[in-house]
């Protein structure tokens, strides 16, 4: 099962990657996030996980790519 962490992670490399690609803003999907650190389509193991981290990286107030 992925961790909080685990999302958290692939969270965060996706918006390093946007970044680095001159991206001011990204629309990050969490059914996509869950699926791409091998969650499976109509597994709702992980979800909340998912969920949980998304919801705490907003809450820090916004990303710092530097």
């Amino acid at each position: 099962m992925v961790s909080i962490d685990d999302f958290r992670q692939g969270l965060v490399e996706q918006m390093d990657r946007a970044a680095y690609g001159g991206r001011i803003d990204v629309l990050i999907n969490s059914g996509e996030l869950y699926r791409s650190l091998g969650g499976h389509p109509g597994s709702t193991h992980g979800v909340h996980s998912c969920c949980d981290a998304m919801q705490a990286e907003m809450k820090l107030g916004g990303y710092d790519a530097s």
